[in-house]
């Protein structure tokens, strides 16, 4: 349980970092998230965080609203101010963000509002199974089936 109350600064070498000026087009965003497999970009003016472009903002914003993506900068379309954690946030509290608000991406900046990377839900899960699928974490399975015994299932989904 103690690698999941770890900071974001943990994770941070295994973030992407991918942004663009405000200026950039649509077009760029796209190509620069498609050759990363990434399904975001920060969005910067004068290396501080401005806002996010994510794949919902495209079909949202751009393809539902019949725009040419080499025509519209991503300015117009991105997501201002986006929520966003600092390296010293716990890793528990990023899982918490995201949950409630519904995100798949979050942008980490640090005090000055500078990107670190982007924390996104594949990172966490792929954190979190890294985590309950340590031996070292888990003393034996017997331990971990006796923790839900007192369960009872009353169904109702």
């Amino acid at each position: 349980m103690r690698k999941i109350t770890q900071t974001i600064e943990t994770l941070l070498k295994e973030l992407p970092l991918l942004q663009l000026p405000l200026d950039a087009s649509v077009t760029t965003a796209m190509e620069l998230m498609t050759d990363q497999k990434n399904s975001c970009v920060l969005v910067t003016e004068q290396n501080k965080l401005r806002g996010i472009f994510t794949d919902r903002d495209f079909l949202r914003r751009v393809a539902s609203q019949g725009l040419l993506p080499s025509k519209v900068k991503l300015c117009d379309v991105m997501t201002s101010d986006p929520d966003h954690l600092s390296p010293d946030d716990n890793i528990v509290y990023a899982i918490h963000l995201m949950s409630e608000g519904g995100f798949r991406n979050v942008p980490i900046v640090d005090a000055d509002d500078r990107p670190h990377g982007i924390l996104t839900a594949p990172r966490i899960v792929s954190h979190l199974n890294a985590l309950y699928s340590s031996e070292s974490d888990v003393d034996n399975e017997e331990s971990v089936v006796r923790e839900w015994d007192g369960w009872i299932d009353s169904g109702g989904g």
